[in-house]
């Protein structure tokens, strides 16, 4: 049947409400995906508004690089016409790519993707670009600009470093770009990482390595480091260089042969000096450890001589030290060793280690100590006292700071003060100064002894002028023409410093013996100078001042003769008695 122009147009418009009527449940979709890769659709056809998921996935080195559908209309002419897209018609709408999420970008962007699903018939097409490869890609640490070579070694320094992948001019992004095994490091050591291209790159490396090196530690001993013999090793200071903050030096420092430890230099050696791996240390071994002498100048120690005395007449004689100890230690002598020693002058002048006097021997140290030690010893000087004629021989020439030895009970000692003799009974030990006069008597036998000696403590070493050690008939000052001192049956030998001194004007001194008062014309004691060494006990006075008898001859006790009794209360000498005047 053939039909006319408005038949066609009904034919058609009945067609098209037909293909209308079969599609009120769902509009088509048809793929488009070519080679590289591949998608499908969860349905074939949806009702819009539907959601429509699409899987694809590119295929080797290959990524998606666009998604999108667009309309299809039917052809006009034909109700069983296949649908295309018709031009003019044609809508395109992008599906975004998922370019952040790490397993769409692990897949080079491939996936799941939704739609919603509109009210025409779509067509969705995928495309797929070739990826870019990285095996060209260079390691480097931390950021980098672009235009410096990427340093594939980085000096420690504390932090936390980041390896990083470039390629050609490009810095690429981790996780973006390219995934990394293992890519941060803080210490000394080195990484070699798996690196896998993403999302528009693909290929992998794991061939390169990148590092962090050890910092360079320069330690220097601090000079003129010492102690004294005998003390415990310092600390060990010292200054350093390129320790960066956050990290110590721990350990100490040490010498050469440290269990040696006599006076000398030693090198300061790094010991157990250490900051770790992460450091090479430059260490400075040319620094001196100085290790000085113990002065044992004022410091106790015990010295032992084989003698500490010699008497007169004994002949040439020099003590010998038989040990020096420093606390437990007992030192070495000789030249080498620990000390020499070396006989001086005596205090008094002599030196010929025969003559009675007080002789140094100085010990000087060595080696491992310094300082010198004074030890004395002496030789005692001969005192013989004879009673025999009244004579009493003196000191030992030249005169002596002495001792009296303890056990010389017996002994009487005089010394003058003013125009007085003064008699003391020695019952101990007596120190004896030279320079003051003085007798020593002993009654009965001669006795024979040697009194310790003493050093002077006001320095004052003159003593007596060799001729005025004592006095006796002949000597300088004839005595036997004097009748003031000389009593016709006794001569007396006196002790004084120089002389009999005259003083013809003045006041009398002590430590002298006076024969003359002031004045123009001689004037001699009235009373008699009685040095007559007679021992006299203490009695009870039998007789008073008042008494009427009057008992001729009354002597004080230092010898002056009185006329008459005594007037003054006291202790007076009359018939070899004391009697006490009261």
């Amino acid at each position: 049947m053939t039909m006319n122009r408005i038949q066609k147009i009904v034919y058609t418009m009945a067609c098209l409400l037909t293909a209308t009527g079969a599609l009120a449940d769902g509009y088509k979709i048809r793929l488009n995906a070519p080679s590289n890769g591949t998608m499908t659709s969860s349905v074939a056809e949806a009702s819009p508004g539907t959601t429509v998921t699409l899987t694809v996935s590119p295929t080797g080195d290959y990524y998606l690089s666009a998604l999108y559908y667009e309309k299809i209309v039917t052809n006009i002419g034909g109700a069983e016409s296949p649908r295309r897209r018709s031009p003019g018609f044609s809508e395109k709408t992008d599906i975004p790519i998922n370019t952040t999420d790490q397993t769409y970008r692990s897949n080079h962007y491939g996936g799941t993707y939704t739609i919603s699903m509109p009210s025409y018939d779509i067509e969705v097409t995928a495309e797929f670009t070739s990826c870019t490869s990285i095996t060209g890609a260079t390691l480097h640490w931390d950021t980098w600009d672009g235009t410096l070579s990427a340093p594939t070694s980085i000096t420690y320094d504390h932090g936390l470093h980041t390896a990083n992948v470039y390629l050609g001019s490009s810095d690429l992004t981790v996780n973006a770009d390219y995934t990394i095994d293992t890519n941060k490091r803080t210490d000394v050591g080195s990484i070699t990482p798996t690196i896998t291209g993403v999302g528009t790159y693909c290929g992998t490396i794991s061939d390169q390595t990148i590092e962090i090196i050890q910092r360079t530690l320069t330690i220097t001993p601090m000079s003129g480091q010492s102690k004294v013999y005998g003390e415990e090793d310092p600390t060990f200071t010292y200054t350093s260089v390129g320790l960066v903050a956050g990290d110590a030096i721990t350990g100490a420092l040490s010498r050469v042969t440290p269990s040696i430890d006599n006076v000398g230099t030693y090198k300061i050696t790094q010991g157990t000096l250490t900051a770790g791996d992460n450091y090479d240390i430059t260490f400075d071994g040319t620094v001196d450890f100085t290790i000085y002498p113990k002065d044992l100048t004022s410091i106790a120690l015990t010295i032992t001589l084989d003698h500490d005395f010699f008497n007169d007449n004994d002949g040439v004689q020099k003590a010998q030290i038989n040990t020096i100890k420093y606390g437990d230690i007992t030192l070495t002598e000789g030249v080498g060793n620990d000390y020499t020693y070396a006989y001086g002058t005596g205090v008094y002048g002599s030196n010929d280690y025969t003559t009675p006097d007080i002789y140094p021997i100085t010990v000087t140290f060595s080696g491992n100590y310094a300082g010198t030690k004074t030890v004395k010893y002496q030789i005692r000087p001969e005192v013989l006292l004879n009673n025999s004629d009244y004579r009493w021989r003196t000191f030992y020439e030249p005169t002596y700071n002495m001792i009296v030895p303890t056990g010389a009970s017996g002994f009487q000692a005089y010394t003058v003060s003013d125009v007085n003799v003064h008699a003391v009974e020695v019952t101990d030990r007596l120190y004896i100064k030279a320079g003051v006069p003085m007798l020593l008597y002993k009654p009965g036998a001669n006795y024979q002894f040697y009194p310790e000696l003493v050093e002077p403590t006001d320095g004052n070493l003159s003593g007596w002028s060799a001729s005025g050690y004592y006095k006796r008939n002949a000597s300088d000052w004839d005595l036997g023409t004097d009748p003031n001192i000389l009593n016709e049956t006794k001569k007396v030998w006196v002790l004084v410093r120089d002389k009999f001194v005259r003083s013809m004007s003045g006041t009398l001194k002590t430590n002298k013996c006076y024969l003359e008062l002031s004045g123009s014309t001689p004037v001699y004691f009235s009373p008699e100078l009685n040095l007559n060494p007679i021992l006299t006990g203490i009695e009870t006075p039998i007789e008073s001042r008042n008494d009427k008898r009057v008992v001729s001859e009354w002597y004080t006790l230092d010898g002056r003769k009185i006329q008459g009794i005594p007037s003054k209360k006291g202790i007076y000498i009359t018939n070899g008695k004391k009697i006490i005047i009261k």
